[in-house]
């Protein structure tokens, strides 16, 4: 049951790109969990780009653009961009 639920066991070379955002201070998903995935994607040459947020919680949403964590925005479109899924 644990295995179905450790996302960074089922990352495989047909994992497509992935971007990841998460704050330090959210106790409900660890920021170890996504640095765990960040790094199962790299070692299975899947393109990836993780930010951790110092705060923000659980469940920002979009946040406020005023906000550290509503900076994640930009930073997507940029990951975007570069990936040729936007112009």
């Amino acid at each position: 049951m644990l295995k179905k639920y450790k996302p960074d066991e089922l990352v495989t070379p047909q994992t497509p790109p992935v971007f990841i955002f998460e704050t330090d201070d959210d106790m409900t998903t660890l920021a170890d969990n996504s640095v765990c995935f960040y790094m199962a994607a790299r070692k299975a040459g899947v393109s990836a780009e993780l930010h951790i947020f110092r705060t923000g919680g659980h469940g920002f949403g979009l946040g406020d653009d005023n906000t550290q964590t509503g900076g994640w925005k930009k930073l997507f479109v940029n990951w975007a961009r570069g990936l040729g899924v936007l112009l």
